[in-house]
């Protein structure tokens, strides 16, 4: 897929979520769960969203754009995107859950959203 359509925002910093926030910024930060159950739900603006997740070892991830469900997803052993694309240009809600985690931490290093119209830095905001 082509990046060069997306824009990078900013990582949210959730609260009693499961997830903590690493690092000092989007480059060098993210943010990290190391427990099944770990829930993380923000919104964003636009038509698409990719999702930078990874680990050493193996996680499995559920989620849900505007209460869709997609396809579990096996985090193992390097970096996946998930894409979510061709959505109507607005806001959309989306909720992801460590469902299991064998050994290691789920990573997610940066989000990248499509088609925002404004063409504005967005914080995508913790519910």
């Amino acid at each position: 897929h082509d990046l060069s359509m997306y824009e990078a925002y900013q990582m949210p910093v959730p609260s009693d979520s499961g997830f903590q926030s690493v690092g000092p910024d989007l480059i060098d930060g993210g943010l990290v769960a190391k427990t099944a159950g770990a829930t993380l739900n923000f919104t964003f603006s636009g038509t698409g969203l990719t999702l930078f997740l990874g680990n050493r070892d193996s996680v499995v991830v559920e989620y849900t754009v505007d209460g869709v469900q997609y396809q579990d997803v096996n985090v193992s052993d390097g970096i996946l995107p998930i894409l979510v694309d061709g959505l109507e240009d607005g806001t959309h809600t989306v909720n992801l859950r460590v469902k299991s985690v064998s050994s290691g931490s789920l990573f997610i290093r940066r989000f990248l959203v499509r088609g925002n119209t404004a063409r504005k830095p967005v914080k995508i905001l913790t519910r």
